[in-house]
């Protein structure tokens, strides 16, 4: 699924990662993800957002490090 636009939705970000937008939610509230948010309140992704929480994904699910791990790297 090709990215077309500059800000996403957690529901677009969340699929595109594998992830439940939940757990998006909790990994940019705990690894201090900076996103941007709507008028209406509601977080929105950049594809700098995006590298970042695929690298944390790799780091959590695949290499096995713990959020204390993720956290001070």
């Amino acid at each position: 699924m090709e990215l077309k636009s500059e800000i996403y939705t957690p529901k677009i970000v969340a699929d595109r990662l594998g992830l439940t937008p939940d757990l998006l939610k909790v990994w940019s509230n705990e690894f201090n993800i900076q996103t941007e948010r709507s008028q209406g309140g509601h977080r929105r992704y950049s594809k700098e957002n995006i590298e970042e929480l695929k690298a944390i994904k790799e780091k959590i699910q695949v290499q096995k490090w713990s959020y204390d791990q993720v956290r001070s790297w």
